[in-house]
């Protein structure tokens, strides 16, 4: 009995032993042939790697701007603005199915949307009523002289002569001007002040009588004698 026994296992031992040495030839035989076609071929590229494709969900917190409105307002001042509600932005919450090839994410699609909290408008009021002003101007103005003629009938008539040379003066002037969206519309004279006054220009006319030359005739000269021939 124990004769039978040793004698199978030994067989089964004998059979395994040549599987394994099978198994170990077969596979180096693989490797040979695998690196035999390396090889062969060494521009292959790994286009026949398997991808490895997947998905996976990813949430994301998302930023909701706010509007922005503007009122007209015909009680403010034209170009004022007062914030009459402040916005704020929202949140909300996003979810993506996201696709990947090799790790690496090649495709996002949103697949829910919950909303945290919802954009408050932002509202402005803007005025459009015209602006009204007023200032305060001074200016310096030329003050014209005056013209005076005398007659003298110490002077030919036509004749002019000047006695005293104009002068123009100087007065300060100062204005209350009125504007509208900061255009003059009116200006008043509110004060003037005189500082220096005009010199009159005076001019001696003639009057008298024209004293008209006689011209001065010179002698005609007297005619000669031929002269006289002597007797003998």
């Amino acid at each position: 009995m124990h004769r039978v026994f040793v004698i199978v296992f030994c067989v089964f031992v004998a059979t395994a032993g040549a599987s394994a040495s099978r198994a170990e030839a077969i596979r180096d035989d693989a490797t040979v042939a695998a690196q035999a076609s390396e090889k062969a071929s060494p521009d292959r590229k790994d286009d026949d790697r398997k991808r490895q494709v997947s998905e996976k969900m990813v949430t994301e917190l998302r930023v909701v701007p706010f509007q922005k409105t503007q009122k007209p307002d015909s009680t403010m001042p034209r170009g004022a603005v007062k914030v009459v509600q402040p916005g704020r932005e929202g949140r909300e919450l996003v979810t993506y199915l996201v696709r990947m090839v090799d790790g690496k994410e090649i495709e996002r699609t949103a697949v829910g949307v919950e909303v945290l909290s919802k954009p408050r408008q932002h509202i402005e009021l803007v005025g459009t009523a015209p602006v009204l002003s007023e200032r305060t101007l001074t200016e310096l103005r030329a003050i014209p002289f005056r013209k005076e003629q005398r007659p003298d009938d110490s002077l030919p008539a036509g004749t002019v002569k000047v006695i005293e040379e104009g002068r123009e003066g100087q007065e300060r002037i100062t204005y209350r001007v009125k504007l509208v969206d900061g255009k003059e519309t009116e200006r008043i004279v509110v004060n003037s002040e005189v500082l220096s006054p005009p010199v009159t220009r005076i001019e001696v006319v003639g009057t008298g009588k024209v004293v008209q030359e006689q011209p001065i005739q010179e002698p005609s000269p007297t005619p000669s004698l031929p002269p006289r021939k002597e007797e003998k």
